[in-house]
């Protein structure tokens, strides 16, 4: 196989996803350059096309070229029932087996580029057949890396499946990505990989998910429909608590939006805005979507926590009293 061919024992990401006319898989090695592999075959034909590319993970007109290099090469006399789905499968397979990867990737793709969305009965069919993949009783080990990004439907049962396949010892971060989808969470977050992770990014919507269901999370971004006042108080209180330096959370709200005197009159400190003192010119402009900057001690002396609240958003940082206008995560949600 290319891929475990080419590539060091660890690798940076690994991702797989299928499209229209074809299946892909891609990789980074570093982080620096992703690689990709797309595979064009139908059923009932006997020849492949398999075409690879690499590219800088960021494109800097003037400073690099967006694509490093890109070569197709055909197979011939392949098995007529077999299609794109059962190589970008099969490679899959073998490249978690292999390998040692940071970030897996499933249902999505490492570099953010155009590719034709598959029709929908494909896009079930490569999901099932992932998912049995995964799960099948050959499976014996569980897959070990540290970020789980996963693009699925609204199974809550097809998720947690797949959660389980990964080892919750290694799996320390879970990525969440689908906006225009809608979970029942109660299933997942009964998982072992749930419970044991430590870094939450979730953009799908959330049907019943609880404040105590990720209050052991040390970074949360999330998207709410909306998040009454005395559940945020509930999650600073509880950063508070941890008094962890760089613990992190942020709110995008879809639906409502923060309203700054109810969240001020939970707060147990008399509501005092302090702005950070943006170093940047790029943190000086998003620090301008900010209507209130309130900074909480903690039992740490060196450490404070700083919330911001905006028309559309609240986030807060644990950060280092010192050096505020550094740490303090403006970014966050914007820059992702």
């Amino acid at each position: 196989m290319h891929i475990v061919d080419i590539s060091p024992n660890n690798l940076n990401s690994l991702a797989i996803n299928t499209y229209e006319n074809y299946s892909f898989l891609s990789w980074s090695n570093d982080g620096d350059t992703v690689f990709s592999v797309k595979y064009f075959k139908n059923l009932g034909e006997s020849d492949m096309k398999i075409e690879f590319s690499a590219s800088p993970s960021v494109y800097l007109p003037g400073k690099n070229q967006k694509s490093i290099f890109k070569k197709s090469i055909f197979l011939e006399n392949l098995d007529p029932d077999s299609d794109d789905l059962d190589f970008v499968l099969s490679d899959f397979k073998i490249a978690q087996k292999k390998l040692n990867c940071k970030k897996s990737i499933i249902n999505d793709f490492i570099l953010k580029e155009y590719h034709p969305i598959a029709h929908p009965d494909r896009t079930m069919e490569f999901r099932e057949r992932l998912l049995n993949q995964m799960t099948s009783s050959g499976q014996k080990n569980q897959i070990k890396t540290e970020i789980l990004h996963l693009k699925w439907h609204k199974n809550p049962q097809e998720i947690a499946e797949i959660l389980k396949m990964f080892e919750s010892k290694n799996l320390k971060k879970l990525e969440f990505s689908d906006r225009n989808a809608t979970w029942q969470m109660a299933e997942i977050t009964k998982t072992e990989q749930w419970i044991k992770a430590e870094q939450l990014w979730m953009e799908v919507m959330a049907e019943d998910l609880k404040i105590e269901d990720f209050r052991h999370f040390s970074e949360i971004q999330m998207h709410v429909r909306d998040l009454e006042e005395k559940d945020l108080w509930s999650v600073i209180q509880n950063f508070r608590s941890k008094n962890r330096y760089g613990a992190s959370f942020h709110f995008t709200y879809r639906q409502g939006e923060p309203d700054l005197q109810r969240i001020l009159a939970t707060f147990n400190v008399i509501p005092d805005d302090k702005p950070i003192r943006a170093a940047t010119q790029i943190r000086s402009i998003l620090e301008r979507r900010i209507n209130h900057t309130q900074r909480f001690q903690l039992s740490n002396p060196d450490l404070i926590l700083v919330v911001m609240i905006a028309d559309k958003e609240v986030w807060g940082t644990v950060c280092h009293v010192a050096n505020v206008d550094v740490e303090a995560k403006v970014e966050t949600g914007m820059l992702r």
